[in-house]
């Protein structure tokens, strides 16, 4: 009786760890809902930001906490020469005071015929401008996709990738022209973490849990669903792997961006 008792006991505790185990993991959708900040909460706004060679006049618009690191961004806007707001935008890390974004301005100088570079010129023109910003060593990927729309712009992307590509990267844009006119650096992955820490079966029932959830559906054979891209990541300043995930439904397809940690 005794031993039945203990093998009992030991097997309901192996019950309860194994469920433990299959539930340590979660899956949500990221919303971008970033909590903002009050204006009190900034000890010191800034009037004046340099990049490359420029210094704009600017001022101070909202901080956000970021939902992947939890580190706290301020932003700026750009004013004019009548002291007004534009649209124009930068971004900085509040606790190292670095510059992590910045749109609809040009602060460095043109890429001279940028229509004529091969990718690989392209990428040497691009890390000689802005070198002294970026130390380009901790990436080990390089894409360029060339955009021949109205909009006809360049975009660069530099990436770390270890057994799989991490959110540490750099992405541009560069106009015809051949100014950077959009700029936008990602640090949010741990340094430990390599790869997956999910096997493919309890990564797909957790994304299609997730997704289920998401549109309201009680199956996932309802819809079709693609994973678009699979990057390691902090998410809530835990080791998380980000999916960018396409969905055909009822004929419509959109793109959502989910997050296992």
């Amino acid at each position: 009786m005794k031993n039945l008792s203990f093998t009992l006991i030991l097997s309901l505790l192996v019950l309860a760890f194994g469920a433990c185990g299959s539930d340590s993991y979660k899956c949500e959708v990221i919303r971008n809902n970033f909590e903002v900040l009050s204006e009190d909460s900034v000890s010191e706004k800034k009037s004046t930001v340099s990049i490359g060679n420029i210094s704009y006049d600017v001022q101070y618009d909202s901080s956000t906490i970021s939902e992947l690191n939890n580190e706290t961004y301020d932003i700026y806007k750009v004013v004019d020469e009548n002291n007004n707001m534009t649209e124009k935008m930068i971004e900085i890390n509040s606790r190292t005071n670095e510059i992590v974004c910045f749109s609809g301005i040009t602060p460095y100088s043109k890429i001279e015929n940028i229509e004529l570079l091969s990718d690989d010129e392209l990428k040497v023109a691009v890390e000689q401008t802005i070198g002294d910003t970026v130390d380009f060593s901790v990436y080990n990927t390089f894409t360029v996709e060339r955009y021949d729309s109205e909009l006809n712009t360049y975009h660069l992307v530099w990436q770390l990738k270890r057994e799989m590509l991490c959110n540490v990267k750099l992405d541009l844009y560069i106009t015809a022209e051949g100014f950077i006119e959009k700029y936008s650096k990602t640090d949010a992955c741990p340094n430990s973490l390599t790869r997956s820490f999910v096997s493919n079966s309890e990564r797909d029932t957790l994304l299609e849990n997730s997704i289920c959830e998401y549109l309201n559906i009680s199956s996932i054979y309802e819809i079709e669903y693609e994973i678009q891209s699979e990057t390691l990541s902090y998410y809530k300043g835990k080791s998380g792997i980000i999916y960018a995930v396409k969905i055909i439904s009822d004929g419509f397809v959109q793109l959502i961006v989910l997050a296992i940690s």
